[in-house]
C-alpha cells in the first residue's frame, strides 16, 4: 500500500460500517497512510478489521495490509551531483544521501 485505502462507511442497506487498525502509526482507522515503515524495519503489514452491525449480530472481515518499506527518490542535482531525496519524510521515510560525482557521500540518514 502506498495510498490511501478507500474503506466503506456505509453498507448498501443503510449500515454502519466501522474500521480498525492493529497499527495506527502506519494506517489509520480511516485508511489513510499515516507513514511508511523505513528501510532497515521492512515491509510491515497491517491488519484492517471492518466491523457491520445489521440486526444486532455484529459481522467482521479483516483485510492484511502490505506497507512497503520507504524508497529514496533519486534526483540529479547540478554539477554532476546525484541526490537522493524524499518528497514526504512521513511517507518516505525522511532520509536521504547526497553523493558526488566521485561516490563519496555527502551526507548520511536525516
Amino acid at each position: 500500500m502506498i495510498f490511501n485505502l478507500d474503506l466503506p462507511t456505509i453498507g448498501t442497506n443503510g449500515s454502519v460500517i466501522e474500521c480498525r487498525s492493529s497499527n495506527a502509526s502506519y494506517i489509520n482507522d480511516f485508511g489513510e497512510l499515516v507513514a511508511r515503515p523505513t528501510i532497515s524495519t521492512g515491509a510491515v503489514t497491517v491488519t484492517v478489521t471492518c466491523t457491520i452491525d445489521p440486526s444486532g449480530e455484529k459481522i467482521s472481515k479483516s483485510y492484511s495490509v502490505i506497507v512497503p518499506s520507504a524508497i529514496s527518490k533519486p534526483v540529479t542535482a547540478e554539477n554532476g551531483h546525484s541526490l537522493f531525496l524524499s518528497p514526504d519524510e512521513r511517507l518516505w521515510g525522511g532520509w536521504g544521501v547526497a553523493v558526488r560525482a566521485d561516490s563519496s557521500v555527502l551526507t548520511g540518514q536525516t
